[in-house]
């Protein structure tokens, strides 16, 4: 069964509140396929994403995430 996960594309200079900012619900059958999702989306955007499980994204915490395109040796 699948399971909605929501996103949220936040670039570092936005100085919105979170629930402020419009989310994009996406269907996956687990956490790890979404957060690899959420991952490639941080870097194609330079952005921090919010994710969140559920119909609605403002009504619980979410999981932060910001990938560098440029990776730590």
């Amino acid at each position: 069964m699948k399971t909605q996960y929501n996103f949220q594309i936040k670039q570092e200079n936005d100085q919105r509140e979170w629930e402020q900012i419009e989310f994009f619900p996406k269907r996956y059958h687990s956490r790890s396929t979404a957060v690899r999702y959420v991952r490639t989306l941080s870097i194609q955007f330079k952005s921090i994403i919010r994710l969140t499980e559920g119909k609605d994204p403002f009504s619980v915490s979410g999981t932060y995430i910001k990938e560098s395109d440029n990776p730590i040796n």
